[in-house]
């Protein structure tokens, strides 16, 4: 009797202490020298999820991820996992009519006007002191960064803890800083909207792609879920996701994990 109680307890562990585990990996979305969808595959073959969270919109059928447009590493990474594995469940984590927002509001195009007046005021030194150094720090900042996104870069190297900083520092400056020369620059009155615009989309998305994700470790508790994202909103995900580890309950495990 005293070794069936045993057996029994030995096997009742697991479930004891089985816990939600979230990897988010950051990914370039196009092949490189050292990332490809080959090298992701091989991650997925490691990481065995339960749950793969992929960066679409919600509304967009997963039928997608075969569409000429949409041959992403990530999304011929899990098509092909899924042929092998075909019990791994596939869910959507991107801003809900993604799309829609873009077109009815012009982004790209507005974007694209947007730096060019600043491309301008830099070439025909329109600037005040102030706003050079802001954009002279902008750029320095960016070309630190480039050097996690070359082409030799590997999966390691940019989901290093360096590289995540350095992403940080640089899309807090790109969204949070440089729209401020809106509102010391009068040659930037007529793109005050476009700058606000940007900043808005960028913490939207990320935004709802974290509160995506928390909706999915509740919906799958006890299960292994892998996010493969863009590598310039890791970090921002990382921030929303890591102060609620404790009280949800859930495992983020780390690159430096497998």
């Amino acid at each position: 009797m005293i070794r069936i109680c045993a057996i029994f307890m030995i096997l009742a562990v697991p479930n004891l202490y089985a816990q939600t585990q979230l990897t988010i990996v950051g990914t370039v979305h196009k092949p490189t020298e050292k990332i490809n969808s080959d090298t992701l595959y091989n991650l997925l073959v490691k990481l065995e999820p339960d749950i793969f969270l992929i960066e679409l919109d919600s509304i967009q059928r997963l039928e997608h991820l075969n569409s000429e447009d949409s041959k992403t590493n990530e999304n011929l990474a899990i098509t092909r996992y899924k042929k092998v594995f075909p019990k791994v469940l596939i869910e959507p984590f991107d801003l809900t009519n993604r799309e829609d927002f873009l077109k009815k509001n012009h982004y790209w195009q507005k974007i694209g006007i947007y730096n060019k007046v600043l491309d301008s005021l830099i070439t025909n030194q329109r600037l005040d002191e102030p706003s050079k150094l802001i954009l002279e720090a902008f750029a320095d900042i960016s070309t630190y960064t480039q050097l996690f996104e070359r082409q030799s870069a590997t999966l390691q190297l940019i989901n290093s803890e360096e590289a995540t900083k350095a992403i940080e520092l640089r899309n807090k400056w790109e969204y949070d800083k440089v729209p401020l020369l809106v509102n010391r620059n009068p040659y930037l009155k007529e793109v005050a909207t476009y700058a606000s615009l940007g900043s808005e989309y960028w913490h939207m998305r990320n935004k709802a792609m974290a509160k995506n994700i928390l909706a999915a470790i509740k919906k799958y508790p006890n299960k292994r879920l892998v996010v493969f994202v863009g590598n310039n909103h890791r970090f921002y995900l990382l921030n929303e996701l890591v102060p609620l580890e404790q009280s949800l309950k859930f495992t983020l495990k780390k690159f430096v994990d497998f």
